[in-house]
């Protein structure tokens, strides 16, 4: 078998291959074999039929079967051996027969090159913002409008009072006012460390892909785009915007989307390399304390959202959400990391 490979941009590859007709006669007799012995006629039992009549009735048919068998073979010999890792489907085109050979030639991307950058001890920053007093108050002022959106629904009184002070504190399940303001103020705080994290987090992909190197698949890059603008269109609809308005919007990010998808699949490249090369795995225990978290948010069963995943195919991609969070764990763990507050006004 011949191979001839033409590199077509960083992550595309164009492969030509002849195959020894000889391998396509050979798949086109075992064919023939197996239909003679499976095959009944009008007038001939089951493996009786003429060889001449399944031919001139099924030649053209077992030709082409046998041809899309041959190339089935071959492309996945051909990766093998050129040591090349797809990614999607192959483009096969340009199938033609000789009196030598079977030609046909192959279009695909490929996994990309990565040449990891520094991900050990990197310097970074967490900032968070303070829970003052006044959030405290503005988060009660919310939650007393929201109790008295409910009642006023409920009772259909709209100007029926609210009592203040611990009465009020008493109507959210807290003994008093105070309580309640050490309640709002853990939740308040609990809700700034997760964006801190995420903020974290998000400097220290950025680092990574700064000092890394990989080529981004461009049906990838377009696939993760339409993704992020399709959840986009989604939350748009949602909130009761017109089509019009929607695709306006959908104008004004559409750059910003690309870069984002960029960044996305750069990240999911480069954190599957530090897993592969740190030997990072993810044992069954883990899945099932992530499925119960799930669970747990959801409130929902477990077995409920087990079957949830099994019928939707999701656990290879639950499996890779838990591998990437170990990865960043990991990362931080040997990262320098200096903590930072600020105040609602910026200091």
């Amino acid at each position: 078998m011949k191979i001839e490979i033409k590199q077509t941009g960083p992550c595309k590859r164009k492969i030509k291959i002849s195959v020894p007709i000889e391998r396509l006669n050979q798949k086109i007799e075992t064919l023939f074999s197996h239909l003679a012995r499976t095959t009944a006629l009008p007038g001939f039992r089951k493996g009786r039929v003429p060889w001449n009549i399944l031919k001139t009735r099924y030649g053209e048919e077992i030709r082409e079967k046998a041809i899309e068998k041959v190339i089935s073979e071959a492309s996945k010999e051909a990766l093998q051996k050129s040591n090349l890792t797809p990614i999607g489907p192959l483009a096969i085109s340009q199938i033609e027969t000789t009196n030598d050979y079977l030609h046909f030639q192959m279009t695909l991307e490929i996994y990309p090159q990565i040449r990891l950058g520094r991900y050990k001890e990197i310097k970074l920053v967490r900032k968070q913002k303070r829970v003052s007093e006044k959030d405290v108050e503005k988060e009660i002022e919310n939650l007393r409008a929201l109790l008295k959106s409910a009642q006023a629904q409920k009772s259909n009184d709209k100007e029926k009072e609210l009592p203040v002070g611990d009465e009020f504190a008493q109507l959210l399940g807290k003994p008093s006012l105070k309580e309640l303001k050490e309640a709002v103020r853990s939740d308040l705080i609990k809700i700034e460390q997760e964006k801190a994290n995420k903020r974290l987090e998000a400097d220290l992909l950025k680092q990574i892909i700064k000092s890394s190197k990989v080529d981004i698949p461009p049906s990838l890059m377009q696939m993760q785009k339409e993704r992020i603008l399709k959840e986009i269109e989604n939350y748009l609809t949602a909130k009761g915007l017109t089509k019009e308005e929607r695709e306006a919007e959908i104008r004004k990010i559409e750059k910003s989307a690309e870069r984002n998808a960029i960044e996305q699949i750069k990240s999911s490249f480069l954190l599957a390399e530090i897993g592969k090369r740190e030997g990072i795995e993810v044992s069954k225990e883990e899945i099932e304390e992530r499925i119960e978290e799930i669970a747990s948010f959801r409130k929902e069963e477990v077995k409920k959202i087990k079957e949830e995943i099994n019928r939707k195919g999701l656990y290879e991609r639950l499996k890779e959400e838990v591998r990437r969070r170990k990865t960043i764990e990991f990362i931080l763990e040997s990262a320098e990391v200096k903590d930072e507050y600020f105040d609602s006004n910026g200091n």
